[in-house]
């Protein structure tokens, strides 16, 4: 009696497990796509929380200067947020270094956003970031003034645990 596998056996299970893997390959990267996102939004979130925080507690209008143009799409990572002092002193920066295959759009005609010396409340406005792949899974960071509120939802529709922009 032999033992083992015979050549046969093992191409039909090579076949097969090729077979499952190109249907599995293609969600996964929808899921990697989405969680990138949500990182990053989550990242701008706190990034633009803290920037508020500290407006208020130096008592100073603090700048987020923006490196790209308003209504520019800026993809793999071509674009920086620099939190500034009124000297112009960068304390705290995010990029997209780290998201290289998402892009990133604003609305802000001056290229920076002010955060109040008294309540932290931000210049309105939103950023706009999306998968390269798929400009339907869009999250859109608003800035509202007043109340100050930073909100991530959806731009067209919900993405991740996001809901839909109102």
């Amino acid at each position: 009696m032999n033992r083992g596998f015979s050549l046969i056996e093992l191409m039909i299970t090579c076949v097969v497990v090729a077979a499952l893997l190109s249907f599995a390959v293609p969600s996964f990267r929808d899921i990697q796509q989405r969680a990138q996102i949500t990182r990053l939004a989550e990242e701008l979130n706190g990034f633009l929380l803290n920037a508020k925080s500290e407006a208020a507690l130096r008592n100073q209008d603090l700048v987020v200067a923006i490196s790209s143009t308003k209504e520019t799409t800026v993809s793999d990572g071509g674009w920086v947020l620099s939190l500034q002092d009124p000297s112009g002193k960068e304390l705290q920066q995010v990029s997209g270094v780290n998201f290289p295959n998402t892009t990133f759009t604003h609305n802000y005609s001056s290229k920076k956003i002010t955060f109040d010396n008294v309540r932290g409340w931000p210049t309105g406005g939103a950023f706009n970031i999306a998968p390269l792949a798929s400009v339907s899974h869009t999250v859109e960071v608003r800035l509202s003034n007043p109340p100050g509120r930073i909100r991530l939802c959806g731009a067209s529709q919900p993405v991740g645990h996001y809901e839909e922009c109102p």
